[in-house]
Formats: C-alpha cells, sequence, structure tokens
C-alpha cells in the first residue's frame, strides 16, 4: 500500500513526519484505493472476461506488458488495488493469460481483488455450485498463501436471502478455502448495497465486507449529506471491516465534481468521498478502466484521465495523498481533505497554552494521522504529547527526548520502517553542522541514530525520496534542495535542485499524487505551491489554504 507521510512547518523551521507501512493484515480499510479493471462488455459474462486491453488472442506477454500500462496508470492517481473479475469460464478457459496479469500487477506492488461475478443472466445466484467451488479451489491453488491477493467470493449476491446467502456461499466458501480470512471480501446482501446483516453474524468476523453504491441507489439526495448519512447508514458499525468495491458516476461527460452544486452526480461523488474518508474506509472507483463506459477514469491504458476533478474528489476520499492541515493559537486544528482552496473538513481542539509545536503523525500505526503537540517542560526538556484521534481529548504518549536547546527543530518520522511515528530534534553543533538524532520508539531514551547533514542555517526536511519505506533528511539553502536516501552522514543521493524562491517561502514537503515517493512544496503566504518531483520546475498545484500565524501542516 502506498505510504503515508505528515509534514510540519512552524516559524520557518520544519518538523517532518513518515509513512505507513504495508502490512499483510490492516487494522482498518483505509488503506485500500482502488480501481476496477473490466471487461468492455461488462463482467457478466458466460464466456471469458476479458479486462479492457486483454482479447482472446493476447498471449501471456503481452498481458504481463499490458497490466503494466495498466498499474503505472493507476499508481500515478494513488490507486494501489485493482478489482479484476473471474468467473469459470475465465479460470478454465484463459486461466494462464490471467495469471500473468494477475501476477504482474501485484510484481508492480498493486494489490489484486479477484472477485466472481454471475453470468449473463445476471440473476444473482450461483448458477452452477460446484463448478464455482472447482474454480475458487484452482484460484486458491496458486494464491492461497499470497498476502497481495484478496478473494471476493461473488459480485452482488441479490437473488439469495441473507439466510441463503450463509448457508449456500459464504459458509461453505469459508470451509473449503485456504485464505486466511482478512482477505476474504463477503459482499453485502441485495446488491452488495448493504453489509449490516452479513457483518452482524460473528461466523465472518474475520472477514472483510464489500459494499457497492451509484448515483441512483439509496435515493436521488441532491445534497452531499443526504449521501453521507445513507453511506453511514448502511455501512453501521462495520466501516473498519469494510471496502466499498464499487462506486462511480459519469467522468466523460464534462462534469466538474470540484464544484459543489445541487447537482445528483455531484453530490454523490463529493459526499461518498467525504464520508469514506471519514469513516476510515477503503474505497474502489467502478470503472477505472473499460473502454466505452462513460464512468472511467482513464480513456485508455495510458490515455490519460478523462475527468481531473473526479480524480481530485476521489483523492480526497482515499487515504493515500498528503492533504493541508493548519493550527492555530489554542490550538485549533483544521484539516482539509483535498489539495484545493476551501474550508477546513474536520475542526477540533487539542494541546494547550503552554504547547508550542504542532506535528501529526500515526503514533501506533494504526493507519491514522493524528495530532501532537510538544513543548519545553519545567525542567528543560522536550515533552512530547501524542493523541491517537483527530479529535479533542486527551495525550496516549506522555514522553521527554532531548533537552531543549535554542535553535532546535523537531522532527516526526518513521526512521525504521515500522509503521509507527517517531521523534528526533535536528540541532547545530560545535563545528556549524546540523545534527540528527532520531529515536525508533514514542518513549524518553537516547538517539537509535546520530549523523550529520547540513549546516547550519539550513532547513531541516524529512521524506521518502526514493519510495523504499523509510524516511531520511534533506535540507533546503535558499531554494536549493539538497536530499539524502539514508539516515547517515554523506552526501545528497538525488541531483540538487532549485524550487521556489527562498526566504520567506517556507519549504513543505509531502506526498501530493499518492505515487509513493515525496516531493518538495513551498508555502508562500498562504499560498501552496507544490511538485510532483523533486527537479526545477513549475509546480503542479497551486491553492491557498491557512493564514498568517498558523501552522502548515501535512496529514493523512
Amino acid at each position: 500500500m502506498k505510504k503515508g507521510f505528515i509534514q510540519t512547518i512552524q516559524t520557518g523551521l520544519a518538523a517532518t513526519g513518515a509513512l505507513l507501512a504495508a502490512a499483510s493484515a490492516h487494522a482498518s480499510t483505509s488503506w485500500a484505493s482502488g480501481g476496477n479493471w473490466a471487461d468492455d462488455g461488462d463482467n457478466f459474462q458466460d464466456g471469458v472476461i476479458y479486462p479492457t486491453g486483454i482479447t482472446s488472442s493476447t498471449t501471456t506477454t503481452q498481458a504481463a506488458a499490458m497490466a503494466d500500462t495498466i498499474a503505472a496508470d493507476d499508481a500515478s492517481v494513488g490507486i494501489n488495488l485493482i478489482r479484476i473479475g473471474i468467473n469459470t469460464a475465465t479460470v478454465s478457459g484463459n486461466w494462464a493469460v490471467a495469471q500473468a496479469y494477475i501476477n504482474e500487477l501485484t510484481a508492480k506492488g498493486m494489490y489484486v481483488d479477484l472477485a466472481c461475478w454471475d453470468g449473463s443472466d445476471k440473476d444473482g445466484v450461483i448458477n452452477d455450485f460446484n463448478a464455482w467451488k472447482s474454480m475458487w479451489l484452482t484460484v486458491d491453488g496458486v494464491y492461497g498463501g499470497n498476502d497481495m491477493i484478496y478473494y471476493e467470493p461473488f459480485n452482488e449476491p441479490h437473488g439469495y436471502t441473507t439466510a441463503a446467502l450463509e448457508a449456500n456461499v459464504y459458509t461453505p466458501f469459508l470451509g473449503f478455502i485456504s485464505k486466511r480470512q482478512d482477505h476474504i471480501i463477503l459482499d453485502g446482501t441485495g446488491y452488495a448495497n448493504d453489509v449490516t446483516a452479513i457483518g452482524a453474524d460473528s461466523s465472518y468476523n474475520g472477514c472483510l465486507l464489500g459494499i457497492h453504491i451509484y448515483p441512483t441507489w439509496w435515493g436521488q439526495y441532491t445534497t452531499e449529506s443526504g449521501w453521507e448519512s445513507a453511506l453511514a447508514t448502511h455501512v453501521g458499525s462495520y466501516a473498519s471491516r469494510t471496502i466499498m468495491t464499487e462506486m462511480g458516476a459519469p467522468a466523460t461527460t464534462g462534469i466538474n465534481y470540484d464544484s459543489p452544486s445541487g447537482n445528483v452526480d455531484v453530490c454523490f461523488i463529493r459526499g461518498i468521498c467525504a464520508e469514506v474518508f471519514n469513516l476510515g474506509m477503503g474505497m474502489v472507483y467502478w470503472p477505472a478502466h473499460r473502454a466505452g463506459d462513460t464512468f472511467h477514469l482513464f480513456n485508455s491504458p495510458g490515455g490519460g484521465v478523462a475527468n481531473q476533478s473526479m480524480i481530485d474528489q476521489l483523492q480526497g476520499g482515499w487515504h493515500v495523498m498528503c492533504k493541508p492541515a493548519v493550527a492555530a493559537s489554542g490550538p485549533v486544528w483544521n484539516l482539509r481533505t483535498m489539495l484545493t482552496t476551501g474550508g477546513a473538513n474536520f475542526s477540533y481542539h487539542y494541546g494547550g497554552s503552554s504547547d508550542t509545536h504542532f506535528v501529526m503523525g500515526d503514533w501506533d500505526g494504526n493507519g491514522s494521522m493524528t495530532p501532537g503537540v510538544i513543548h519545553t517542560n519545567s525542567v528543560g526538556q522536550w515533552e512530547f504529547l501524542l493523541h491517537n484521534a483527530n479529535a479533542s481529548g486527551s495525550a496516549d504518549y506522555d514522553f521527554v527526548y532531548g533537552t531543549a536547546k535554542p535553535g532546535d527543530v523537531l522532527v516526526v518520522g518513521d526512521w525504521d520502517g515500522n509503521g509507527i511515528f517517531t521523534p528526533g530534534i535536528v540541532r547545530t553543533n560545535s563545528v556549524g553542522q546540523l545534527e540528527w538524532l532520531l529515536r525508533n520508539s514514542n518513549s524518553s531514551g537516547n538517539a537509535d541514530y546520530d549523523f550529520v547533514y547540513g549546516l547550519a542555517g539550513d532547513i531541516p526536511v524529512v521524506g521518502d525520496w526514493d519510495g523504499n519505506g523509510t524516511f531520511t533528511p534533506g535540507i533546503v539553502r535558499g531554494n536549493i534542495w539538497y536530499l539524502r536516501n539514508s539516515n547517515s552522514s554523506g552526501n545528497n543521493d538525488i541531483p540538487s535542485f532549485g524550487f521556489g524562491s527562498g526566504s520567506p517561502d517556507i519549504p513543505i514537503v509531502g506526498d501530493w499524487n499518492g505515487d509513493g515517493t515525496w516531493t518538495c512544496g513551498v508555502i508562500r503566504g498562504n499560498l501552496w505551491l507544490l511538485r510532483n518531483s523533486n527537479n526545477t520546475g513549475a509546480a503542479d498545484f497551486s491553492f491557498g489554504y491557512g493564514s498568517g500565524g498558523n501552522t502548515f501542516m501535512v496529514w493523512k
């Protein structure tokens, strides 16, 4: 999954943070940012399902090449999970080719959801149980132990009552399959439009749940809040186990989803994305790839994005890209879910009047980025008070790290790649070098890394510059950036480049497009100027957020 990153800027000094590590099991489904790779004629087929770009004459080599293109498209917008339809004909008649594109997707770091589709009768019932079982046993024989692969036993099982679905599909499936339950997605009842009944059955407590929603379902709401409330109702208390494996709206008709309106499609996309983010759910768009579908995200494999405003909203719902945040006096935290001008989506109070530094990070490795405050205590030590929720409350961690010295810059990040943000201090030593003192746990103690990089007057920044999952140092000298790929002394690994105008621009870094690589940005007044690559060039994003006196941050 994509790594998450937090950086804080205060009074021209940078405090940075790090990543959400990939894991075989996840504390929630917020890691899942997905797209469906679908058959041009829809996945409801009696014959082989051929995802767009794959045909009956495609070779295994060609299938792998097409998967490379699909993975590159999807990664460019922050997708890390690709949902693919299979059926008995696919596995019995085209299995070698299917394995070729599935294996290539996982080789490119993509999770894959293999979902079984009904036949052309679309009756929502398995037509031949023994053939369906045989298909899944074949799949399981190849992918049962592969944690990059998820199983979805049957798509939209609307032909069953809840009792029949459990007795005739889900319970038997769990009985013959070897895949771990936390890698199995059970569709909700009906057209997978409600997960509460399946979620309530304790037999399936270890499984994930799948929900689907489109603008024509649940009511033609002309407010974003209408869709938000509807989703919350149909998910109930099972958000942490639920992935929205289908949702979508017209992407090729010129609708501007970045502009609020009373249009049903606009309200749907904006409301559903906001509530998915709020609930901490995963979301898989229908379809990312499918020729002729007015909902598709990409014009064709490798053919570019169909509607950037749709991508903007999806990225606001996905938990893969960095987003803007500010903290004002009080302190009051104001978080925004999109890289655009606008008001805060979440606001709350955390911290007290004695707190002088504000940071955000994943302090417990659960995938949620939450606040922290730091101040000098009564004996002159830096005291870290970290909170595990984006809400008012008390500290979950309270510890001291280092004795405060004039000019200290406080940083937070995942220095060892374990998914937990921990503290660091950057200070100028006696010979005018920047000394980095980084610790691998949220507790009092000594530095685990102690090295020099940079000179007095340089502004420290931290990010995952090469996408390897470890956060490492950088410095900004004037408007020249120097970035290093290891937590040790040495020269910059990335060729130095210019971005911004120097003081009073404030450097800030983050993963602005969800591709897993952290890149440069500056804040000029309250204008955010962000770039998607670490080299000289113009900003790829520009928007206003925050005001004078704010601490500027990014979060995920």
